[in-house]
């Protein structure tokens, strides 16, 4: 009887860390088929007060963004809100003298927004990235819709979420209404990363919006020195990495290229991988956690890195979740 009340105990916590999804996007929907539709066409029932997800980062969504501005203001829309990580191109909501219908509420600030939070034209909550999905899950930010880019389908109906599944996941499962950008643009990629497109209730087929691209700087001396301590003195053979983006992270991966069966468990990845995982040089052959794949939850760099991510089926991309990381004892965070 103690056993089993034990037992009870335990399932009744482990239910309170469960999410229940509103929807699973992983499957087609019995005979519903995608909807097709200009941008206007798709924002007809965005209304006052609607709490809205947008994907970020390449993906950004922007001809949904621009659209939603400008339905907003001819249709007098208020209270509008946005949430997202850090997004790229024209934001005109949030310009200096905007009407402030639409209001971005940023959870990872990154391009342009750092002068409009300065401004007080976006807020800004500052929050672990890992946590990012779990507002949607647990409904600490309810959703009304989900603006995301996808890649066109393949024979059998499924669009990719290409190069960011990190929170993006969680918030079309959990989003009541789905709404896509598609572009030929988006690369197709492996994981967690498939939506059927009957789940989208407004789809805006666009192939004149290109992915956004990081502007790659220029290593200096300074970075190129500090890129080789780190890989002479602090990364073994058989290393898993986790790399960020910037000029340090990209001298590291190129003073990498003598080491050997590096592995990949990562929040992003940029250029610096794609040459390193063609010389073998990346094989993760000895990681313990999914052992042989490249392990992202997005990737922002320039079109040779969206190109290879077709490529590269070693390359799965994941709901962004850091907690398996703390399990391993042979794992380099650069």
């Amino acid at each position: 009887m103690v056993v089993l009340s034990r037992l009870i105990s335990f399932n009744s916590r482990r239910a309170q860390h469960q999410f229940h999804r509103l929807r699973e996007v992983s499957y087609p929907v019995h005979d519903k088929k995608p909807n097709f539709v200009t941008v206007k066409e798709a924002l007809k029932d965005i209304k006052n007060g609607s709490k809205i997800f947008v994907g970020g980062s390449s993906s950004s969504p922007t001809p949904l963004l621009v659209g939603l501005h400008e339905e907003a203001e001819r249709r007098d829309l208020k209270d509008i809100s946005l949430h997202h990580i850090h997004l790229h191109g024209p934001s005109p909501w949030s310009a200096e003298g905007s009407s402030g219908r639409v209001r971005s509420n940023a959870l990872f600030l990154g391009g342009g927004q750092n002068k409009d939070v300065n401004a007080g034209r976006v807020d800004f909550v500052p929050i672990f990235l890992t946590d990012v999905a779990k507002m949607f899950y647990r409904k600490r930010i309810p959703l009304d819709a989900a603006f995301v880019t996808v890649s066109p389908p393949d024979e059998r109906g499924f669009c990719s979420l290409g190069t960011s599944v990190d929170c993006v996941r969680s918030a079309v499962t959990m989003a009541p209404s789905l709404i896509g950008v598609m572009t030929k643009s988006m690369p197709r990629t492996h994981g967690e990363s498939l939506v059927h497109s009957s789940h989208f209730d407004a789809l805006v087929v666009d192939d004149n919006h290109e992915l956004y691209e990081r502007k790659m700087g220029q290593m200096g001396d300074a970075e190129k020195q500090i890129g080789k301590l780190i890989a002479d003195n602090l990364v073994d053979n058989g290393s898993t990495m986790q790399m960020g983006v910037g000029d340090v992270p990209d001298a590291t991966w190129a003073a990498l290229s003598n080491h050997k069966d590096l592995g990949i468990h990562t929040e992003m990845i940029s250029d610096g991988v794609v040459d390193l995982i063609k010389n073998n040089v990346i094989t993760n052959r000895l990681k313990t956690t999914m052992p042989g794949k490249v392990v992202t939850s997005f990737a922002y760099g320039t079109r040779m890195l969206y190109d290879s991510s077709i490529t590269i089926p070693s390359s799965i991309l994941l709901s962004r979740d850091g907690r398996m990381i703390l399990e391993w004892s042979h794992f380099n965070v650069r």
